[in-house]
């Protein structure tokens, strides 16, 4: 089998296999993308405080401020 058949077959498959792709509704989208929002939201959130703690505490132990 040369290398353009293998190739022709393998994008057959790849076709096949997108064929069968379920896509999501616009409702089950817009709520997916609310949930990753809210959740991208929340760690911003904890990431932030946890950035301001330590922030305060180096510039408590090491600067002496």
């Amino acid at each position: 089998m040369s290398q353009v058949q293998r190739a022709k077959r393998y994008i057959g498959h790849v076709i096949d296999e997108a064929k069968k792709v379920v896509w999501p509704t616009r409702q089950q989208l817009m709520e997916h993308s609310i949930v990753v929002i809210g959740a991208l939201l929340v760690t911003l959130v904890i990431v932030a405080g946890i950035d301001y703690v330590l922030a305060y505490f180096v510039k408590r132990a090491i600067l002496g401020v």
